[in-house]
């Protein structure tokens, strides 16, 4: 089986140019007049036939699993099933399949060929957007999911959930391992099962680089972008809500924020807390009014002009829009080690772009570069 290519490189993950989807997390339904009509008819006529249907299979699962993990001690070390356990996989397999097949996929398409455990002992399978992902695995094996211990309680697994436009950070303890894997990429209505990707050193001793490799290729297949948001992004707009301020604030890009800034969740919700006191109306945005206030100043004009400085900064000659020459004009004036390409590298990533939103990509580059 073929190879991946090594593709190294990563422009928009090493900056702080803002991603293509802001929020990868929500999903907005729209639904016709007729799908309204179908959802109508169908809860009363075959809801109630495919929830009966699942429910029994559901319980053949539950007496399956039990068979199979009969009599296994709870601090013994995880190791693959044997013998008998290792037949009874075979019918959960089938099960699960049918349990697909009552929720309405009754026809599933894989491409590619799936490898031997030898050759590739690890699927790593994106994007993630619902529970019906861990059954549709049921197409072409049953693997065993791996979790952190401390979830060992909990019954039905999950990793973080996103709306299918883009690949979101992998984490990186399935590649820490240094072990080949085998991409799984899930697409609606097929699946597509990805050639071996096997890391050369580098990769074997940095797992996130790993991580971001396999995922940029996972990514190309699919034709969509990455970002930087993790679970942790999630747990921030969750603290915002409860500021009372737009969860899309908490959208930070938190595995690049953290690992260029080295600020961590903890420090992140304080500076969620103190942006809060400030944004006195929650409405994501902190005004002049506001800037004022907070500095406990009365709004004059020396204060307005202050609070503009940045977007005068940039646009030079008032058009609201950032020329490249006026990039490159305040960027080298204040880092001489400023390329022309790199001006044009981040110009050419956010060609037309407004004052403001060139000022929100560029500020902490611009507070942190030395």
């Amino acid at each position: 089986m073929s190879e991946f290519p090594k593709r190294r490189v990563l422009l928009r993950a090493k900056s702080f140019i803002q991603p293509e989807v802001h929020n990868p997390f929500t999903h907005r339904l729209q639904l016709t007049i007729w799908d309204k009509l179908k959802v109508a008819v169908l809860s009363f006529t075959l809801f109630p036939i495919r929830l009966l249907c699942l429910s029994l299979l559901l319980l053949l699962a539950s007496f399956l699993s039990t068979l199979t993990t009969a009599c296994m001690k709870n601090k013994e070390v995880p190791q693959p099933l044997s013998g008998i356990r290792r037949i009874l996989r075979k019918p959960l397999r089938g099960v699960g399949r049918a349990m697909l097949f009552c929720m309405g996929f009754h026809w599933v398409k894989v491409k590619g060929k799936l490898s031997k455990s030898e050759e590739a002992p690890i699927l790593a399978i994106a994007p993630h957007s619902s529970f019906i992902d861990a059954l549709a695995l049921a197409v072409i094996c049953l693997p065993s999911g791996v979790s952190r211990e401390e979830n060992d309680s909990i019954p039905l697994l999950g990793g973080t959930c996103t709306n299918r436009k883009c690949l979101i950070t992998f984490k990186p303890g399935a590649f820490y391992t240094g072990c080949p894997v085998q991409p799984v990429a899930i697409r609606y209505p097929n699946r597509l099962l990805l050639p071996v990707y096997k890391p050369d050193t580098e990769e074997i001793h940095d797992g996130k680089l790993f991580a971001r490799n396999v995922r940029e290729q996972v990514a190309k297949v699919l034709n969509v972008p990455v970002t930087e948001h993790s679970y942790e992004d999630t747990r921030l707009m969750v603290q915002a809500s409860k500021q009372n301020l737009p969860s899309s604030v908490g959208l930070i890009e938190y595995e690049k924020i953290s690992t260029k800034l080295s600020i961590k969740l903890d420090s992140m919700k304080e500076l969620l807390s103190r942006f809060a006191e400030i944004d006195t109306d929650k409405d994501g945005l902190v005004n002049v009014q506001e800037f004022a206030q907070y500095l406990n100043l009365p709004l004059t004009h020396n204060v307005k002009r202050i609070f503009s400085l940045y977007d005068r900064a940039f646009d030079m000659n008032g058009d609201g829009r950032v020329e490249e020459s006026e990039l490159r004009h305040i960027l080298q004036s204040a880092h001489p080690s400023i390329t022309d390409l790199d001006v044009n590298c981040l110009f050419n990533q956010r060609s037309s772009m407004s004052s403001q939103c060139l000022i929100q990509s560029m500020e902490p580059c611009l507070l942190t570069r030395k």
